[in-house]
């Protein structure tokens, strides 16, 4: 019994050495190739008060807004000539993270916005 289960052990430290090894080649390759999906293809008007934006790019899933506002605006997405309100994540070193291809939008603080493009 002690030998079957020395032997189980052992099976099972080769398999997680050998997933360790494959999620270390994946990840490695995910990070090799992530650069050629970003897209930076929007116009908008670069480091405008109040919302500061300097990039606006998106990697084929999800859109990403680098800007340093004044006051966090609201964002919206331009949907059959409407507006509609976008749900979006602030992270504290001033990216927006969208979950979503945006074509057209704008940011908005009070009255005045910012056009945003692709």
């Amino acid at each position: 019994m002690k030998q079957q289960l020395a032997d189980a052990q052992a099976a099972l430290k080769k398999v997680q050495e050998a997933s360790a090894a494959e999620v270390k080649a994946k990840s490695e390759q995910v990070r090799a190739d992530y650069p050629d999906t970003m897209q930076f293809a929007y116009t908008f008007k670069k480091d405008k008060p109040p919302f500061n934006v300097e990039a606006v790019w998106h990697d084929n899933k999800f859109t990403y807004i680098r800007a340093h506002p004044q006051e966090a605006p609201a964002l919206y997405e331009m949907k059959d000539g409407k507006p509609n309100l976008i749900q979006f994540e602030l992270r504290p070193d001033g990216l927006y993270f969208i979950p979503k291809i945006l074509d057209r939008a704008y940011m908005q603080v009070g009255k005045q916005k910012l056009d945003i493009s692709k």
